[in-house]
């Protein structure tokens, strides 16, 4: 991981973790901004897919433990699916474009 980004993770981990994990969806939508947040913060030009990935498992244990602490297993779970499915979507990403570099025109065909 690159210097910024590990910086960026750093700050993020040590954030103080707020106790409202009594209404089941503003303390999903409180963790899951959370790790949203931490995602835009790492986004520099030499941040890798890797690095988003693993800022991404981070993200899910530190969220999973904090919930766990509370007795929100449910909450914990719900996380870990959350960022289960981010990664997914980052891994999605990055086969997602494939350019065109030949064109039939230039094949002689139309």
């Amino acid at each position: 991981m690159s210097p910024r980004a590990e910086q960026a993770v750093s700050a993020w981990r040590a954030r103080r973790v707020e106790d409202r994990f009594d209404d089941d969806e503003e303390a999903f939508a409180c963790a899951s901004g959370d790790i949203e947040a931490g995602l835009a913060a790492i986004d520099f030009p030499e941040v890798t897919r890797e690095d988003r990935v693993t800022f991404l498992v981070l993200a899910a244990v530190w969220q999973a433990r904090c919930a766990r602490a509370a007795g929100r297993y449910d909450l914990a779970f719900a996380l870990v699916r959350y960022c289960r499915d981010r990664i997914a979507d980052i891994e999605h990403e990055s086969s997602r474009f494939h350019p065109r570099l030949v064109r039939r025109s230039m094949l002689g065909g139309r």
